[in-house]
């Protein structure tokens, strides 16, 4: 019940400032790395599903829409930085999984400074969600985003050039989508 908590408390802080991510307004494409993809492990889709023929008969234990992974993914171990024109950063990772049908990614730590901005997008750039910025940032730390269709998102966050602290960001959690909404 406490993880279901966090989990709406989150999202009831998912209040997004628009934009879009700098990447796509980078003149100089070449200046960019190549954005890192981790493959989330296989996810038995029919297994899932038989088990909740019966776990959907117990009426106080939530629904499940999807698979939980939990992971350790953040700036300093994964993803890559890229300086730009300005002096501003840019941090990306891309996260697979194959056949879900939605992504949506909870971090654990969620600290950003003022002028910092988080976007979460598809691979063709159809589906953005952000700008998260410091607006969001909440006591316990966590931050939830809503769902993204696909098999897979890329991760970005952007760092000005001068900000008071370095911003802390931590992927905690996938959900491999496994129900069609």
């Amino acid at each position: 019940m406490i993880g279901l908590s966090i989990f709406f408390q989150s999202l009831s802080a998912q209040i997004s400032q628009g934009g879009l991510p700098p990447s796509f307004k980078q003149t100089d494409k070449s200046a960019l790395s190549k954005i890192e993809y981790i493959k989330m492990p296989y996810v038995d889709v029919e297994a899932l599903r038989a088990e909740d023929v019966y776990n959907d008969q117990i009426k106080d234990q939530p629904w499940r829409f999807g698979k939980d992974m939990y992971v350790d993914y953040n700036p300093d171990n994964s993803g890559t930085w890229d300086v730009l024109e300005d002096g501003s950063r840019v941090w990306r990772l891309g996260i697979t999984s194959k056949g879900a049908l939605s992504i949506n990614l909870t971090f654990n730590k969620y600290k950003l400074p003022d002028g910092a901005k988080l976007f979460i997008y598809t691979p063709d750039k159809s589906q953005v969600i952000g700008a998260f910025t410091s607006y969001n940032n909440q006591d316990d730390g966590y931050f939830a985003t809503t769902l993204i269709q696909g098999e897979s998102v890329i991760i970005e966050y952007y760092e000005p050039r001068e900000v008071e602290f370095p911003g802390e960001l931590n992927l905690w959690r996938v959900v491999h989508g496994s129900i069609s909404y």
